[in-house]
């Protein structure tokens, strides 16, 4: 019949979980002249709910990524607490699909049950870091060593180089290193190449060759002052050439350029040695007495002071510009080998300074003694070739 009904608890109510909850209904009749009221309970189970988890498949990880919020997002459609197995921190193994459980409790528990999910992850292999700078410029024909293959990782494992140490590059630039690293945990790590550059630089070849003894005027430069060597196969130009007549003087310049066999690896090179070209000096010749013998004469007296020079063909020499100067210096008369500083010029009588005669081969310097009494000299003769030689005078009275 019609009517209209009232229900306790009435609709949109949320009944909290339990068994036996009673639902009563009051009926009231349209016809309530003929009709009685009417009501009635029936009995409802409520069961609790299940909390729906959210949560998908993280992205991939790289080993030794550790576990955090990044990962372990999940949300539920209650309030409540998430317990993650592994926990966050956790640093998994490189391997695909693995689990990742989450527990959840929800804070209503007389209404609603725990909860589960789970999801998977998956979990890279980890690249090594190489750090390998480009080693210093080296010069052929340097080895490569562990000052160029200088390779470190942040893990553990073994470098292998190509080329190797020991190895001898020629001379270029930006040549390829390369290391192949292998980890030591080859589980979690992948292997890692690295390459950089290096300039070898053409190496510079190492000339020996000494100040060449002195020769004497009219020796021909040979073998024996051309003897520079090198620590490399080679050619050698010298300047000036075998066979030239230096002039007669001290420390005359001999130059040598090194061409290198390899010049692809080496650079070229120049030494430069100096020489003396001396004079063949015969000695003083009377009335001067060579040292050690002490000329004793007259202060004031004039020396004619002679003296021959030869050159290397045994040829008389009558330049006069072989000539340099004659000078004196004052000397204690207990002995001669005294340092010879401010030497005086000589006094020359007799006309002509200096002079050649060419029938006795000899060069004649009228010296005037000075006039002190009692007084000792050593007379220095120096010439072009840079020479000294001395005679030593004793003035008595």
């Amino acid at each position: 019949m019609a009517g209209s009904f009232l229900y306790t608890p009435a609709s949109g109510t949320i009944l909290t979980a339990g068994n036996n909850q009673a639902l009563k209904v009051d009926f009231t009749p349209n016809d309530s002249v003929n009709y009685k009221t009417a009501s009635k309970t029936v009995s409802i189970n409520v069961l609790k709910g299940t909390p729906v988890i959210t949560w998908a498949n993280p992205a991939d990880i790289t080993y030794p990524t550790l576990l955090s919020g990044t990962q372990l997002t999940a949300t539920a459609d209650v309030a409540g607490s998430f317990v993650y197995t592994p926990a966050a921190g956790t640093k998994l193994n490189a391997s695909p699909g693995q689990a990742l459980k989450v527990d959840f409790t929800p804070t209503d528990i007389a209404n609603y049950n725990t909860a589960t999910k789970t999801v998977s992850i998956n979990v890279l292999k980890g690249t090594p870091v190489i750090t390998w700078a480009n080693p210093a410029d080296i010069t052929y024909p340097t080895l490569l060593s562990g000052t160029q293959l200088n390779a470190t990782a942040d893990v553990a494992g073994s470098f292998g180089y190509t080329p190797a140490a020991g190895t001898k590059l020629n001379a270029n630039p930006g040549q390829a290193l390369k290391v192949d690293f292998t980890p030591a945990d080859a589980a979690n790590y992948n292997t890692a190449t690295k390459t950089v550059s290096i300039n070898v630089l053409k190496g510079t070849p190492v000339i020996t060759w000494a100040n060449p003894a002195d020769i004497v005027y009219g020796t021909a430069l040979g073998a024996a002052q051309l003897n520079a060597t090198a620590n490399v196969p080679g050619t050698f130009t010298y300047t000036p050439a075998a066979g030239t007549l230096l002039n007669p003087g001290p420390g005359q310049a001999l130059k040598v350029d090194f061409t290198p066999t390899d010049a692809a690896n080496y650079n070229t090179a120049t030494k430069t040695v100096y020489i003396n070209v001396v004079y063949t000096f015969i000695g003083f010749l009377a009335p001067v007495d060579n040292p050690p013998t002490v000329n004793v004469g007259n202060p004031g007296r004039t020396y004619p002071v002679k003296w021959q020079l030869k050159d290397a063909n045994g040829n008389y020499v009558s330049d006069l510009g072989s000539f340099a100067s004659l000078q004196y210096t004052s000397v204690s008369c207990g002995g001669f080998n005294l340092n010879l500083s401010d030497p005086l010029d000589t006094t020359a009588t007799g006309g002509a300074v200096l002079r050649y005669d060419a029938t006795a081969n000899q060069f004649i310097y009228n010296w005037q003694t000075p006039t002190t009494s009692n007084a000792c000299y050593v007379l220095t003769l120096t010439l072009k070739d840079g020479t000294t030689h001395i005679a030593d005078f004793q003035m008595k009275k």
